[in-house]
């Protein structure tokens, strides 16, 4: 059982192509992962979507790009991160695909108490994509505050469902 746990931390213009300042992955049911009261700050994810390559979902979350199935982010603040998105999850799992088609445990992402001030580039402060529709994960967020101006097609908030074929590749839903 390895746990990550981030308290009263302060990431300010870091930058990497995804995953800007906190890169986080664990395909682990047990793994509990916790950010609390940490700050982003001019965060940037500068790689873009490729359509090229297997592992084209590698871009965005400018702030913080999650592939866990269970992590809450409580209070913390996410201010100006510039790229697609400051909060990406991605919760696709290929290589983990039969076992879990097999086992009843519930994944769960929370976002409780965050500020998020999405800069003028970018598209969403939050990215959610999930890998199917059974109820399995869950989704949470509460008392979060969304300000700024939203260029036209941009959203506050963005989620996707995606389902994995049996050649491992996707297809949105």
């Amino acid at each position: 059982n390895h746990n990550v746990t981030f308290i009263d931390l302060y990431f300010l213009c870091c930058k990497a192509a995804y995953g800007g300042a906190v890169f986080l992955y664990s395909s682990s049911d047990q793994s509990n992962n916790s950010i609390i009261r940490c700050e982003f700050i001019k965060n940037e994810a500068f790689s873009k979507k490729s359509v090229n390559n297997e592992f084209n979902f590698l871009y965005g979350g400018s702030a913080l790009f999650l592939m866990t199935k269970n992590t809450d982010i409580l209070n913390c603040s996410f201010d100006h991160n510039r790229g697609s998105s400051a909060v990406k999850m991605w919760n696709l799992f290929n290589e983990d695909k039969l076992s879990l088609l097999d086992n009843k445990i519930q994944h769960s992402i929370s976002l409780i108490g965050c500020e998020f001030k999405i800069d003028e580039n970018s598209k969403s402060s939050i990215v959610y994509i999930d890998e199917n529709d059974d109820d399995k994960n869950k989704l949470e967020i509460t008392n979060c505050n969304f300000k700024g101006k939203l260029k036209d097609g941009s959203h506050y908030i963005n989620g996707l469902l995606k389902e994995i074929s049996e050649n491992s590749s996707s297809t949105e839903k």
